[in-house]
């Protein structure tokens, strides 16, 4: 029991830096665990199974030599499955857990609850709170960030709402540069706004998506713009509206 509680409960959520890292890491765990479980419920009744046929078989004088090591062997099987499958059960509750705190699970049982409890316009607060991140519905915190080259231009822009990493840096830029840029270690990433919140009958998204623009529009006509009229070379949308 305490090997498989060894084997299965490393828990390395704290090596990633992003919420987005942690919740792929976490739901592979899950996985992991269900899967565990399974091969632990196998065990248990494989190894029953054995461990009564043996003991039937061990009855008679002659039938002892054969039926008693089957037994044995039955009991050790079902008791490893046991182990396995606690093990398991117990990691599995941890990583949901986790999950929970970052958003990325739910029971569905204290929204349901609550959701009985408000009013039309408390729920519609509720679904837009709850929209995807990229929605224009969303309210959730946004950011702006940048990506500039060595040179200190700028080579993409945007906005994200992620909650920034625990340095202040963005995780969404984080991730274009990993991803889209192959980790070029000439690129580097600041935060142009944080905490872009609801304001004057628009969601969050929407103001965010307005500094978006405006800053497309900015860099459109700055003198460091190679291509006048046009934004940020490694961002598509929204485009310069000037």
């Amino acid at each position: 029991m305490t090997d498989e509680l060894g084997s299965w409960g490393t828990n390395n959520v704290s090596d990633y830096s992003t919420d987005y890292d942690k919740t792929l890491y976490l739901w592979g765990r899950v996985i992991g665990d269900v899967g565990a479980s399974l091969q632990g419920a196998t065990e248990i009744g494989g190894g029953t199974s054995a461990a009564a046929a043996g003991g039937a078989v061990s009855t008679s004088g002659v039938g002892a030599v054969v039926g008693l090591p089957t037994a044995i062997g039955g009991l050790i099987v079902a008791g490893h499955g046991t182990g396995t499958g606690a093990a398991a059960a117990i990691d599995l509750g941890q990583a949901l857990g986790q999950l929970q705190q970052l958003g990325a699970y739910s029971t569905g049982s204290s929204d349901a609850g609550q959701s009985a409890q408000q009013t039309p316009e408390q729920n519609t607060n509720s679904q837009t709170n709850s929209a995807h991140g990229n929605s224009r519905k969303s309210n959730n915190t946004q950011h702006g960030y940048e990506i500039k080259d060595k040179k200190g231009e700028i080579v993409d822009q945007g906005i994200s709402g992620q909650p920034l990493n625990k340095n202040g840096t963005s995780p969404r830029a984080q991730q274009k540069i990993r991803t889209k840029y192959k980790n070029d270690p000439n690129l580097t990433q600041s935060v142009t706004k944080k905490n872009i919140g609801p304001k004057n009958g628009k969601t969050a998204r929407e103001n965010a998506g307005n500094f978006e623009q405006g800053r497309q529009n900015a860099f459109s006509k700055s003198k460091k713009n190679p291509t006048p009229g046009t934004g940020a070379p490694g961002q598509k949308r929204p485009k310069p509206n000037m």
